[in-house]
């Protein structure tokens, strides 16, 4: 079975999940509105559900969780975002991970910049 991994991309507004295989395809692009799991009892378990659901039936190694927001300096915690204080100072990683899922945040403007896009490998030639 050929492994995946999973981009996710939360936003004040929209929570994006995109995967990629082994071979750079992508695929299961799915958006939704932040609200629809920010807003339940526990953000946390609804977003660790909505992962884990997003990961079904597919072999996902890793996923990127990209947050509007302050983490800790090893990336493992939480340590402010504004729209949802119910993951403040929470290790979302570490909890994340009794999904059965390998999770490493990212403030977001740093997953933009890795991005192949901010590197001129996509969109290459194009004025």
């Amino acid at each position: 079975m050929m492994r995946h991994f999973l981009g996710v991309d939360v936003g004040g507004t929209n929570t994006r999940l995109l995967l990629m295989n082994d071979d750079g395809e992508f695929s299961g692009y799915r958006k939704i509105a932040t609200a629809d799991w920010a807003q339940q009892a526990d953000p946390l378990a609804a977003l660790g559900r909505l992962i884990a659901g997003h990961c079904e039936d597919r072999q996902v190694a890793q996923v990127m969780l990209g947050l509007p927001g302050i983490l800790s300096r090893d990336r493992s915690r939480v340590l402010s975002l504004p729209f949802i204080p119910a993951l403040d100072a929470q290790p979302v990683a570490v909890l994340l991970a009794a999904y059965g899922l390998v999770v490493y945040l990212l403030v977001d403007i740093v997953a933009l910049g890795s991005s192949p896009a901010a590197r001129g490998v996509i969109g290459r030639g194009r004025s």
